[in-house]
């Protein structure tokens, strides 16, 4: 797929940022990696980090579509749902006045 866009000339816009866990659980420990530090060994990336909740938010803003394909975290675990939240507060803002 990167490769593709690439040939395409698209941007793609990945997390920079992801708030971690070393579970996959409700009850899980959290943490917080960029790309630079990596994901620690043993822990899992469940959601995007504020960075890319304002990166992806700003994309959202300027985009003339919109196509939403699943959450951005484990939205299922109140700990990892800022990323969806934050996605879709973008969406409601973007096209609040489209008709």
């Amino acid at each position: 797929m990167v490769e593709t866009a690439k040939a395409k000339n698209v941007k793609l816009y990945l997390p920079v940022d992801y708030v971690t866990a070393d579970s996959f659980s409700a009850t899980a420990k959290t943490g917080y990696a960029t790309d630079e530090t990596g994901i620690p060994d043993g822990w899992l990336g469940l959601d995007c980090g504020e960075k890319s909740n304002k990166i992806f938010s700003e994309v959202i803003a300027g985009a003339k579509t919109i196509l939403w394909n699943g959450p951005a975290g484990v939205f299922e675990f109140d700990a990892f749902a800022n990323g969806t939240k934050a996605a879709l507060d973008a969406v409601v803002a973007a096209t609040e006045n489209v008709r």
